[in-house]
């Protein structure tokens, strides 16, 4: 039988070999994982930084442009809504210059001219001829843009667009003053003038912007700090009073950029706001959220490559470490043998 000594001895070498072994394999793969682990971190900060860099980059040319396209289109809106008054003043020219003036005769004319509605209204404010039967021997009252006109001596007016008083249609109204006093009154539908102008109203211009797949929202900001347009419709109107990018792009005239999850989508959004400025002042701001979708996929992408090449890189080092150990234990048992 072994005596107590010899059984010490014996399980003192195995514990040393242990030791030497964890020493040589386990401590090196902790500091290798760890090693792989703050460069993955560090990767993925890096990465993130620069996607969101590349994003705020491309966000804010993409305002830019937008905002020039805004510019161009307000000039557009200008002559459009000169285009319409140059047509009201032709119609009631051509119904002025009638031969006869009858209610025959102006529907012929608005049908040719394509113009919804138009009045002959004496010096006393009643219609005698129109287009509309229903307008017949209607009277302005005191409250109706067109008695002031009459009353002055103004030869021409041109409204903005309002609510009919008889049929409740909203139409831009114009009229020219004949030399006795009486007036042709011309009213082109709001239907027929948004056809003309949508394509340049901010509504439909967010609506093109948030097409892209990449962004979730896109909207226009007005000077009182509200949606005067957005892809999303239902929140056309929304305060934005509090809003930290609306207050610096409209108020300071400074461009922000945060990330935030957007309840709308469920999704989380980068969003970026830009102020637009036309002939030196700043009369709102357009806001439009990308989608960090393509930003977190990319994170967690490092992340899993990351991952595994921590894994193999520790296995393949733990298998090269568990075998050079062995050869190492048993170097250094013989040169103990060799110095007793």
């Amino acid at each position: 039988m072994e005596t107590n000594e010899v059984q010490a001895k014996r399980f003192s070498k195995k514990r040393t070999k242990k030791s030497i072994k964890i020493k040589l394999t386990v401590v090196p793969i902790i500091l290798v994982i760890l090693s792989v682990t703050i460069m993955g971190v560090f990767s993925n900060i890096t990465t993130k930084n620069s996607l969101l860099s590349e994003m705020r980059k491309n966000g804010q040319f993409i305002l830019e442009q937008f905002a020039q396209r805004l510019n161009d289109n307000s000039r557009s809106l200008e002559t459009v809504n000169g285009v319409i008054e140059d047509k009201i003043r032709s119609a009631a020219k051509v119904a002025m210059n009638l031969n006869e003036i009858n209610n025959g005769n102006i529907t012929k004319i608005a049908n040719e001219l394509g113009i919804d509605e138009i009045n002959y209204i004496n010096s006393e404010g009643i219609v005698l001829y129109s287009n509309l039967s229903k307008n017949l021997g209607w009277k302005i009252d005191e409250n109706h843009p067109l008695y002031s006109f009459l009353h002055s001596k103004e030869t021409e007016l041109m409204e903005e667009l309002r609510e009919d008083v008889v049929s409740g249609g909203l139409y831009k109204y114009g009229a020219i003053k004949t030399p006795d006093g009486s007036c042709i009154q011309v009213g082109i539908s709001a239907d027929q003038i948004k056809s003309l102008t949508e394509q340049f109203e901010y509504q439909g211009l967010v609506e093109e912007l948030a097409s892209s797949k990449e962004i979730v929202y896109a909207l226009f900001i007005d000077k009182d700090l509200k949606a005067a347009a957005h892809s999303n419709t239902n929140r056309i109107g929304l305060d934005l009073s509090e809003d930290k990018g609306a207050l610096s792009a409209v108020i300071d005239g400074k461009p922000y950029s945060s990330e935030y999850f957007y309840e709308g989508e469920m999704v989380e959004v980068y969003d970026v706001v830009y102020p637009v400025v036309m002939d030196d002042e700043i009369v709102g701001a357009v806001n439009i959220g990308f989608s960090m979708e393509n930003v977190n996929e990319s994170i967690k992408k490092n992340i899993t490559q990351t991952f595994i090449t921590g894994i193999i890189s520790a296995v393949f080092l733990g298998i090269v470490l568990y075998f050079t150990s062995n050869d190492a234990v048993k170097t250094i048992n013989k040169l103990k043998e060799q110095m007793k």
